[in-house]
Order: structure tokens, then C-alpha cells, then sequence
């Protein structure tokens, strides 16, 4: 018998790189500007509004909790580019939801310039 090394992604492993501009139906866009770890900072567009918004991805690499002054969020990584995004109804924020889904859009391109 052979032993060898298995790679199983666990706890310890970096979280997936979320920075960028994440897209849903309507007029919803999630854009991470900062990460730190699993720490994320942004700004949420919904219901016409643009607001502050802070993450934090769990220890599944999946599940991502979010707070703004209207309150917390949640959301799920489906794949690398896919998100489930969650509001709570609320009679002061009007939101076709309870949840959209996210894409996340490609980095624009890079002009290299030249003559």
C-alpha cells in the first residue's frame, strides 16, 4: 500500500478572492472593493440607493454574512462567479426578492496603449 497526500479544502484554506462587481435582476449590484481574508467591505445597490457593506465569508467557504445600517444580509457562494444574494422584506425598502442571483461581471479590459 501506497500513502499518499489527498487535497481537501478545509478551514485553514484561503477563501475564493470576491473583489469585483457582482450583478443580479433589477437594478441590484453588490461590488466588493476590499477583501481582507474573509473580511469584505463594499457597496450595495438596491432600490435606487447606494450603501455601505460589510462580509463575512463562514468557515464553509460558502455562506456569506453581511451588515449595513439597514441591517444583516446573507448570501451563498454557488460557484466562483455565482452568488445567492438575500434581503429581508421590509416595508421601507422595496426589493423583488427575497433573493437574486449575482454574477459576477468580468474585470474590464486593460488598454496596453501604443501608437
Amino acid at each position: 500500500m501506497v500513502a499518499g497526500t489527498v487535497a481537501v479544502r478545509g478551514a485553514d484554506d484561503p477563501p475564493a478572492d470576491l473583489r469585483g462587481v457582482w450583478s443580479g435582476e433589477g437594478p441590484t449590484r453588490l461590488t466588493v472593493t476590499e477583501q481582507l481574508g474573509t473580511a469584505l467591505d463594499g457597496l450595495l445597490l438596491a432600490d435606487g440607493h447606494e450603501r455601505p457593506i460589510y462580509g463575512v465569508i463562514q468557515r464553509d467557504r460558502k455562506e456569506i454574512m453581511f451588515i449595513n445600517p439597514e441591517g444583516d444580509r446573507r448570501g451563498e457562494l454557488r460557484a466562483p462567479d455565482e452568488m445567492s444574494f438575500c434581503l429581508e422584506a421590509r416595508d421601507d425598502f422595496v426589493f423583488d426578492g427575497p433573493c437574486v442571483l449575482l454574477r459576477r461581471e468580468p474585470p474590464p479590459a486593460s488598454s496596453t496603449g501604443g501608437a
